[in-house]
């Protein structure tokens, strides 16, 4: 894989691969906040840039930057910016609906009967945190938000509480909805777009206190970035050949620094901003990654291995599942793992390990049962709806 100037035809494997350890550092993250950090070794490095590797909030940025780059990278490569754009909508959205929304109900399904019929507190060390055990208290659920308004994910203002992790996929597939719009704007004019997400920016840091409309427009600041990503691909890939390794190593540092920056400097001084700002700096931090990435041969290649594309093809699986592992097999694991007489501090390594293998079964599982089907499924019925001409 030399070279990254004609892509159109091409799927860009090791794009997986960083959503997979994106996902994976999701699942290190929640089992963190779920059952404590890892004594020492996790506490040691906890506001360092180390943190990379569990930033849960981090992987989240790079998710929706992705999603941006991926869903745009077809339409928005240069010399063709005055070809006109063959995007049907009818296509377009039936396949981000059959990928997204299909598993997720699945997933919904399993939790909502995983919690009513297996969920059981127990007595184990290290115990859940109250972060944990308050998804699927019976006061929670009760207050919870009807289960046919969480199936519908793109509903806004809806509380997931069977599967928590819900709240970014509304998001997605809200952006995603709304991406032809944005690609249609890029291919006319990318200025009109820069200056309409720049006014944006602005609007929010100055003038606007409503933390919904914050958290659309970093929404889309996301998505903007990874518009951009597609625009200037071929430039981009020119710049990791002429660059020497001192220009990226100072970008890698610029990168960590912004990606890790709401464990490394903010939280040492949180009145600096407001917190829902962090995700400014979260998402230029994934943005530099990909960019150092995309111009990297050597990184492009690391990411290819097959075992790395795998979990990049399991990642959304593997995102859906994991709380429900937490919340079920684990404290299982640990209450075994007490009776058997392991001391606390080494079950809950045990435990860690046990959760990232109980993860990436259950995604194994669950790609192949369920989203696998619905990817397909989808690509039938945007090919049926394409070849009738009614939409």
């Amino acid at each position: 894989m030399s070279s990254l100037f004609e892509v159109r035809s091409q799927r860009l494997t090791f794009l997986d691969s960083i959503r997979g350890l994106a996902a994976l550092s999701v699942v290190w993250s929640h089992f963190a906040l779920g059952y404590g950090a890892l004594v020492p070794f996790q506490t040691v490095l906890e506001h360092t840039p180390l943190h990379l590797f569990w930033d849960g909030s981090a992987a989240v940025s790079m998710f929706f930057v992705l999603s941006g780059f991926v869903l745009s990278l077809k339409y928005l490569q240069p010399p063709d910016f005055k070809v006109p754009i063959q995007l049907r909508l009818s296509s377009f959205y039936i396949s981000r609906i059959c990928r997204i929304s299909l598993p997720f109900m699945a997933m919904l399904g399993i939790s909502y009967a995983g919690c009513h019929w297996l969920y059981h507190h127990h007595a184990i060390e290290p115990s859940m945190t109250k972060w944990l055990r308050d998804f699927w208290t019976s006061g929670s659920l009760a207050a919870a938000s009807s289960f046919p308004k969480q199936a519908l994910l793109f509903l806004p203002n809806t509380t997931h509480f069977y599967v928590p992790q819900g709240w970014t996929l509304t998001l997605e597939l809200q952006a995603s909805l709304c991406m032809p719009f944005l690609i249609l704007v890029a291919h006319r004019n990318q200025i009109f777009l820069m200056i309409i997400c720049i006014l944006s920016i602005g609007y929010d840091l100055f003038l606007n206190n409503n933390f919904t409309v914050s958290m659309y427009i970093l929404l889309y600041f996301h998505f903007y970035l990874g518009i951009l990503l597609s625009c200037y691909l071929p430039a981009i890939s020119r710049w990791g050949y002429e660059q020497g390794l001192l220009a990226k190593g100072l970008l890698f540092c610029l990168a960590l620094f912004f990606y890790t920056f709401r464990h490394t400097l903010y939280v040492r001084y949180p009145e600096m901003m407001k917190e829902i700002s962090v995700w400014y700096f979260t998402a230029m931090g994934a943005f530099l990654f990909l960019v150092l990435v995309l111009g990297s041969t050597k990184a492009r290649n690391l990411l290819d291995y097959a075992p790395c594309r795998y979990l990049g093809k399991v990642s959304y699986s593997l995102y859906l599942c994991h709380l429900l592992v937490l919340l079920i097999p684990v404290p299982l694991a640990l209450s075994f793992l007490n009776h058997w007489g392991l001391p606390a501090g080494v079950a809950h390594y045990a435990a860690f390990f046990l959760t990232t293998l109980f993860a990436l079964g259950f995604s194994v599982i669950f790609y192949g049962s369920i989203e696998k089907p619905a990817m397909n499924l989808g690509h039938w019925l945007a090919k049926v709806l394409a070849a009738s001409g009614l939409f």
